[in-house]
């Protein structure tokens, strides 16, 4: 193994253990087998458990490029969130999923209902997307929304909304683990 290769079982293994103790027993026992020498094709990751590293990455990245104001609170990283528990039932979001902006503005809707200008609440900042050159606008929101906003996006997005986005984006594999996800929201709530 060169030196530069040695950095890569490092690499996996902490990405690995922050996703779960599960893929970080499964992703050691793929560098091992690589040590070995004895990695065949039919034991490498498959596209669906290199995609979690996507999201790792896109999240590793966002950290790096952007800077959220201490007390504020984005809709991206709580959306990563929901990426991890669709997951946990057997979805592995694709590259080009921009759950966030949905999410984004159905909080804004969401606002206005309770009579709340979302454009004198938010704050924008530069959202940077992996592999684009330029940043967009987003807006982020007063940790003071935080405890609400969760409870919305468990209890009001994700068993009538979120159906609606997978089913519109054609993530039609994704409505299982959305039913299943939406039950695990819906029993730890009560």
């Amino acid at each position: 193994m060169s030196k530069g290769l040695g950095y890569i079982p490092r690499n996996a293994l902490a990405y690995a253990s922050w996703l779960s103790p599960e893929f970080q027993y499964q992703v050691t026992e793929w560098i091992e087998q690589w040590a070995r020498g004895d990695f065949t094709r039919a034991q490498q990751p498959n596209k669906q458990q290199m995609q979690s590293f996507y999201w790792l990455a896109r999240l590793k990245e966002f950290r790096k490029k952007t800077v959220i104001p201490q007390g504020y609170l984005s809709i991206f990283e709580e959306t990563i969130c929901v990426i991890a528990d669709l997951e946990d039932f057997g979805f592995i979001a694709p590259e080009g999923m921009v759950m966030d902006i949905s999410i984004g503005k159905c909080w804004a809707n969401h606002l206005r209902k309770q009579k709340i200008n979302p454009n004198e609440l938010a704050r924008k900042y530069h959202h940077y997307y992996p592999g684009w050159f330029h940043s967009v606008k987003a807006n982020i929101y007063p940790n003071q929304y935080l405890g609400e906003f969760r409870d919305w996006l468990q209890l009001k997005y994700s068993p009538h909304q979120l159906p609606k986005y997978l089913e519109n984006k054609g993530y039609l594999e994704a409505l299982p683990a959305a039913k299943l996800l939406v039950q695990r929201y819906l029993t730890s709530s009560s």
